[in-house]
């Protein structure tokens, strides 16, 4: 195992003096999970050539517990050092699995909450797919905002504009009964000031803000080493999206999760100031929360190491290794195996990754068209959601490389 990039030092809880406070609730104590050393600050901008590659930016991640709030977070962040500008590509809007949950979301929010020909605004909408299905089963007007867009780009669908800058007061005057926010807040180093500024812009108090964020107490349960990143800063809770919620003025009925419980999502709607309330953990379901983060680190590795042992029995046997996803999951693994040159590539449907190389371990990413001229023996794939997508590809190219969900 390559215990340069995983430090299981963290298997036992203690209370901390951390080096920065919670940011969902300026708590100072905090109880240390797991630390990841030397990891590149970017997983989803890849590459032009190997040399690029592995001379990227790296960072620290010592993720904690809050003892507050039950919010995660890597005490090690540094803002200073990412910036998201153009090439920043985490779309995942070219798989059909992912494609069908969103259209559940879009036809769910259009429903239940009357949004039919609304004006929506979603902040941080990447290249705008998620506005777009507003448009097309809703016929709703929209505005994105999305720093990391081409500003000379332009949407070439009716209705639907997307500005390359944050969101600000300065586009309060925006008609909006919707506004969005999906895998943004984990980013964000204030995620209050965010949420703040969200709510100072609800003038309707029948406005609605739709959050969706990676299910943090998921990745716990599931002991998803392999979604600790970088680029998040956080990792919401139940309980830490309820906390913050109340203190930046929101009121709603229920957190839901959704993909697999892999998301946390939450239909939010304006509070009267007089009437905001945050909540106190004790008495809640805590308890088993900070069970799950004493096992966290220790699970962590064993199952990092039962990777490194299959890929070791792969190589011993002949076979001819890849993995599929250059997404953040990906990355993550293949920047911590001790022998991650023994996968030469990895698969991804997306076309703007073909032909990049991962960062920091190197590899270069193909399409799947591209496993016919190698013939793989083995596909490794890191979200079992995508398995059946997969395996209809592999079938579809008549290639009967294994799939091994790691």
């Amino acid at each position: 195992m390559n215990t340069k990039s995983f430090d299981n030092n963290c298997t036992h809880m203690t209370n901390l003096q951390s080096h920065m406070p919670c940011p969902v609730c300026d708590g100072i104590e905090s109880a240390s999970l797991v630390r990841m050393p030397n990891v590149p600050v970017f997983c989803n901008v890849l590459r032009r050539s190997v040399e690029e590659a592995q001379a990227v930016t790296r960072g620290g991640i010592e993720l904690v517990l809050c003892d507050r709030c039950s919010h995660i977070y890597n005490r090690q962040f540094n803002p200073a050092i990412i910036s998201y500008q153009p090439g920043y590509e985490n779309s995942l809007h070219f798989s059909k699995r992912y494609r069908t949950y969103a259209a559940q979301q879009v036809e769910r929010l259009l429903d239940t909450c009357n949004l039919y020909g609304q004006g929506i605004i979603d902040i941080g909408c990447g290249t705008g797919e998620f506005l777009r299905l507003f448009s097309r089963m809703g016929n709703c007007t929209g505005t994105g905002f999305e720093p990391t867009a081409d500003p000379l780009e332009e949407d070439g669908v009716s209705g639907i504009h997307i500005v390359s800058h944050t969101f600000t007061e300065h586009y309060f005057d925006i008609p909006a009964k919707c506004y969005i926010s999906r895998h943004v807040l984990e980013h964000l180093p204030d995620p209050v000031h965010f949420l703040k500024t969200i709510r100072q812009a609800m003038t309707d108090e029948d406005a609605l803000l739709f959050l969706e964020i990676p299910n943090g107490a998921y990745m716990l349960e599931q002991c998803s080493i392999w979604d600790v990143i970088y680029e998040h800063y956080s990792y919401f809770t139940p309980l830490s999206l309820q906390y913050i919620l109340g203190r930046t003025g929101f009121r709603f009925t229920e957190i839901q999760s959704g993909f697999g419980e892999q998301y946390l999502f939450v239909d939010a709607f304006p509070r009267a100031e007089k009437n905001m309330t945050i909540f106190s953990r004790k008495g809640m379901a805590e308890d088993a929360l900070f069970r799950l983060t004493e096992e966290f680190a220790l699970c962590g590795r064993k199952r990092h190491e039962k990777v490194e042992e299959l890929i070791a029995t792969e190589l011993h046997l002949g076979r001819k290794m890849v993995l599929w996803g250059a997404g953040s999951k990906g990355v993550t693994l293949l920047n911590q195996l001790a022998d991650a040159d023994s996968i030469e590539y990895v698969v991804d449907i997306n076309p703007g990754k073909q032909g990049k190389y991962i960062p920091g371990s190197g590899q270069l990413v193909v399409s799947p068209e591209f496993l016919t001229t190698i013939q793989a023996d083995t596909v490794f794939i890191m979200n079992d959601m995508y398995r059946q997508e997969i395996q209809s590809v592999l079938d579809s190219l008549n290639l009967s490389a294994r799939i091994h969900s790691l």
